[in-house]
């Protein structure tokens, strides 16, 4: 047995599709570790019976080649660092809340024209009561905004027109929270929003 375990925490995780159309991972741990697992999967899927990657740290470039027809999910965890332990047990963290690349409802990936993202600001953060949405740049058409809580329930949505949108997280449990942006091309992006 042994007497402390470290895990990171890890946070501020994102995932961007670049130009070239290559799955880039992005994250921010409290401690520095070695080692770190990507699980990568459908949506929904179950991040233990994804495929996983060991990695060494961030950025993280997925490897192969995605279908653009299908929306994944991509979760990370740490390898947690034993003191005074007997044993060669690996013990890996929590899997981190999900971030998502790809499509929804079969639409267009629309890569080529946006690189893969909506830019986006949330603030402030962390919120309470109401949080901004700021958009980059206004994309002239409707963006659907969902938020979603570590479990991945949907806890609120909207769909809103225009640069900017002010959601209601009243109510909403103290934690982190991810807000994901879909345009009408069906680009997502994800955000991680702390709730106080």
């Amino acid at each position: 047995m042994y007497d402390t375990l470290t895990c990171a925490n890890v946070r501020d995780f994102d995932v961007r599709v670049r130009e070239d159309g290559e799955v880039e991972l992005l994250w921010y741990a409290d401690e520095v570790h070695p080692r770190y697992q990507v699980s990568v999967g459908p949506e929904g899927s179950d991040p233990d019976t994804c495929v996983i990657y060991e990695v060494e740290g961030s950025p993280y470039v997925i490897p192969g080649v995605w279908d653009t027809a299908v929306r994944y999910e991509v979760h990370i965890r740490a390898l947690c660092e034993k003191e005074c332990g007997g044993d060669d047990t690996t013990v890996w963290s929590e899997w981190s809340w999900p971030v998502y690349f790809g499509v929804q409802r079969g639409q267009p990936s629309g890569v080529e024209e946006t690189g893969g993202e909506v830019r986006f600001a949330l603030s402030p953060n962390p919120a309470r009561g109401t949080v901004a949405v700021t958009l980059a740049e206004p994309t002239g058409k409707a963006v659907e905004l969902t938020v979603r809580d570590a479990a991945g329930r949907k806890v609120r949505s909207m769909t809103f027109a225009g640069q900017s949108a002010v959601v209601d997280i009243s109510g909403l449990a103290a934690g982190s929270y991810i807000v994901t942006l879909v345009t009408a091309d069906g680009v997502a992006t994800s955000r991680r929003l702390v709730v106080e």
